[in-house]
């Protein structure tokens, strides 16, 4: 075969819609022509087909397939026992620290807190034995990296397979929550996203998540229009998007109601099938949520009654527990009725 750039082939597979009705596969090498036809076609893997590990391994990222991707890590000497290599533990918390300022004449120290996110990645890109484009994602070289060069082109480097990015960008904005920087990478993403979103990884939804309740209000249109563009094409998974937003807000990750405004502003009553999406959202975001009830919950489960009345469906048993709780709350009583009945 022919030497192929790793970089430069691992681009090209994040870059490209396969149509194989489009493609000639004639003039390629016997096992790129296996590889195009098991990522764009009904190819099954077979591991004896398997001479470059490397063009395989993007090849397998690209077409998503856990199962392929554990035989092919045995194949190159890896043993695992965990799932897709880009799957993620994260949490968010509210991060106590302390600075000092001055009132009248005197300095003084205050209490403060600032939102963070931190992330497991639970993948072995490092051990693998040959060099890939993902060992070159980590956040410390996004943040060296993003504030020097137009993070457009960082975002669009493989924007079919951007879980990877979308992580260390997570990470990165982690540390710089409501700088310019912050601001501008979050929209530029987010913008990428909404041109190419497919239903992917759970950094993903994180990442829109986050999004959904960022300071920026364009950041936050920028996701509205991205959740009604797939809600439409049927790739938004309303209930793992429920759920992260959920988790997201356990401890008041950002206030309530930047999120609450948007659905009302954006996302409510669009369509049928829009509602029907957000009574899956709601249903589980508040599943996830702190069982004491933070500022601005008021609101969200009177915007999740207008959604039930709009759509004349149930609320699921694990939100109606959920609620029971909240309802033990002087102040939510009344509207946590209305929503048992």
């Amino acid at each position: 075969m022919e030497q192929i750039d790793t970089f430069d082939f691992e681009i090209a597979l994040g870059r490209t819609i396969g149509d194989l009705n489009n493609l000639n596969l004639s003039m390629l090498d016997v096992e790129l022509q296996d590889l195009i036809n098991f990522i764009f076609g009904d190819l099954k893997f077979d591991i004896d087909k398997v001479k470059h590990p490397h063009i395989w391994f993007a090849g397998i990222l690209r077409k998503n397939d856990t199962e392929v991707y554990h035989q092919f890590l045995g194949h190159v000497g890896i043993t695992v026992a965990d799932m897709y290599p880009f799957d993620i533990t994260w949490k968010a918390y509210l991060r106590p620290w302390e600075y000092e300022t001055w009132e009248k004449g005197i300095k003084v120290k205050k209490q403060t807190t600032s939102p963070k996110i931190t992330m497991t990645r639970k993948h072995y890109i490092d051990a693998l034995p040959f060099e890939t484009i993902y060992k070159h994602t980590n956040a410390s070289i996004v943040c060296d990296v993003l504030p020097k060069f137009d993070d457009k082109y960082y975002f669009c480097i493989a924007p079919l397979a951007m879980h990877p990015f979308a992580q260390s960008l997570l990470q990165a904005l982690s540390k710089d929550y409501e700088s310019a920087f912050g601001k501008r990478c979050a929209t530029n993403a987010l913008a990428v996203f909404n041109s190419v979103w497919q239903e992917q990884q759970t950094s993903n939804y994180l990442l829109l998540s986050y999004g959904m309740v960022y300071v920026d209000r364009t950041t936050r249109t920028i996701v509205s229009e991205l959740w009604i563009k797939a809600t439409n094409e049927g790739t938004m998974n309303h209930q793992l998007l429920g759920e992260t937003l959920g988790k997201l807000e356990h401890n008041e990750y950002a206030p309530l109601k930047r999120f609450t405004d948007l659905i009302i502003s954006n996302m409510l009553n669009i369509s049928t099938l829009h509602n029907q999406g957000l009574h899956t959202l709601f249903s589980s975001m508040i599943v996830h949520m702190n069982d004491e009830p933070i500022k601005g919950t008021k609101k969200l489960l009177e915007i999740y009654l207008e959604i039930l009345n709009l759509t004349k469906m149930e609320v699921p048993v694990e939100t109606l527990d959920k609620l029971g709780i909240w309802g033990e709350v002087k102040s939510l009583k009344s509207i946590v009725k209305k929503l048992c009945l």
